[in-house]
């Protein structure tokens, strides 16, 4: 990786996170404390994505796993779009615009 390029937090919005988490305790009629244990780092993200109404794509990917979810059943294409961007591939020299 050159020096050029930089890290970049890819995000999404928090609401269908949210959404779906505090809908999945109102079904079970459960406190959320017992859905997400306060202590635990699956609380300390869902709350902090509630707060700052985005989520980093790797806590919305924990989450959903935690709850059995695919990040793409809440966020759809954003998911795509949030994974796929920023990302940069290595081309070889036929796609460069250089004959071998």
């Amino acid at each position: 990786m050159s020096a050029a390029r930089q890290f970049v937090i890819r995000r999404l919005p928090a609401a269908p996170l949210v959404e779906a988490i505090t809908q999945r305790a109102d079904r079970r009629r459960i406190p959320m404390e017992h859905l997400l244990p306060p202590s635990s780092a699956g609380a300390r993200a869902f709350y902090r994505a509630r707060q700052r109404g985005t989520v980093t794509l790797r806590a919305a990917e924990q989450l959903c796993e935690e709850f059995g979810w695919h990040p793409r059943e809440l966020w759809g294409d954003a998911y795509d779009t949030a994974v796929w961007s920023g990302r940069h591939f290595e081309r070889g020299p036929e796609e460069e615009g250089i004959s071998a």
